[in-house]
């Protein structure tokens, strides 16, 4: 029996019997009121409201689970003749021991064989939720009650993205296919390793395109680049960097774009969103594989995904070139694009101010035709 002190001498009273004593002293008196013969149908509906009254809020965890078997007396724990699942688990003898304090005569616990189960179960009350069998002993069913942790997110292994296309680069092969940044641990920072390899062609390619800035410093003009996106697969993605991120390559620390400041406190700065290249980093031969390691920081319901392309790098020159082959737009039209932009919406990508600036060349004074 499992009811608390208050409870035990709140059904003494009601059963007219003296509520004064120890805990076991109450519960060796309760005990005897639940004697064949002794338990009313009044009794039985105050145990069932002192039963509801402290275990309805248990499932909002309040108090644990209540054992529903231990509101059986003491009659058949020594019995071999019922089922050990029949018997409460919180009123065998290794559990809690025998009250010996005021026990009443003829209520011997060392011999209880003399009642059978169908008489010691038909004395129990009955409405307590115990499924009762045809020998009188009931069938307990307990649920579990306990909180379990959602289950982790399963992401893909391969991400299925599109990345942005960036105008000043061509992408010539795919050497890294975009894969995710799977959390593998329940802490914070996670931890992943990729492998790529360059072949025969691959490798010359990028060897071969090693040419010199007009500053003076050598520059692939094919270069191994690294990006990072959402796992996001309704639109083309453009670059976006996990937060806490550090990336190695062949063991190699890579610089990544510096963050920007931010005002706003506890908010952790962002990094621009621009590819990463690696050509120095990287093993320029088909012989040998490159690794790249990344760690970052996880959240949850948000993963990024990270690729790895051969590009093309084009001048200011190509880029012009690719302009004018789309063909010159009537002026009329870039007329009504621009009273357009100027137009104020809110919801428009660009935020246009006025600006007056001449067409003239300062050193020829002739019009100026490209930008």
């Amino acid at each position: 029996m499992s009811f608390r002190v208050t409870e035990l001498q709140m059904l003494l009273s009601f059963a007219g019997r003296n509520k004064n004593g120890k805990k076991t002293e109450l519960q060796a008196k309760a005990l005897e009121l639940l004697k064949k013969g002794q338990l009313t149908v009044s009794i039985q509906n105050k145990i069932r409201e002192l039963y509801k009254a402290r275990y309805t809020m248990s499932a909002s965890g309040i108090d644990s689970p209540p054992d529903l078997r231990q509101h059986t007396n003491r009659y058949g724990e020594a019995n071999n003749s019922i089922a050990p699942n029949a018997l409460p688990s919180a009123m065998n003898a290794k559990s809690m021991p025998t009250p010996l304090v005021n026990q009443p005569r003829g209520y011997n616990v060392t011999n209880p064989s003399a009642l059978n189960p169908g008489e010691y179960y038909g004395s129990m009350p009955r409405g307590l939720g115990l499924d009762y069998s045809s020998t009188g002993a009931p069938n307990v069913t307990l649920t579990s009650t306990k909180m379990y942790a959602p289950p982790p997110i399963q992401y893909p292994v391969l991400a299925d993205v599109k990345f942005k296309p960036l105008p000043f680069y061509d992408v010539l092969n795919e050497l890294l296919k975009p894969a995710t940044l799977i959390p593998t641990a329940a802490s914070r920072f996670q931890e992943s390793t990729f492998t790529f390899h360059l072949t025969a062609s691959q490798a010359n390619e990028v060897a071969m395109s090693l040419t010199e800035k007009p500053d003076g410093k050598m520059e692939h003009v094919k270069q191994i680049q690294l990006r990072f996106c959402l796992l996001e697969t309704s639109c083309e993605q453009e670059d976006n960097f996990p937060p806490s991120i550090c990336v190695k390559v062949n063991s190699k620390m890579c610089a990544l774009p510096n963050p920007l400041p931010t005002n706003k406190p506890g908010l952790e700065p962002k990094r621009p969103s621009r590819p990463v290249n690696i050509t120095h980093l990287c093993r320029i031969s088909p012989t040998t594989s490159n690794q790249i390691s990344v760690s970052w920081a996880s959240e949850y319901g948000r993963a990024y995904a990270v690729a790895v392309f051969l590009v093309y790098k084009q001048t200011s020159n190509q880029l012009l070139q690719k302009i004018k082959s789309k063909g010159i737009r009537n002026s009329e039209y870039t007329r009504a694009m621009i009273k357009e932009k100027f137009t104020q919406d809110p919801d428009s990508e660009i935020n246009t101010t006025s600006l007056k600036g001449s067409l003239l060349c300062p050193l020829g004074k002739m019009r100026i035709q490209i930008p």
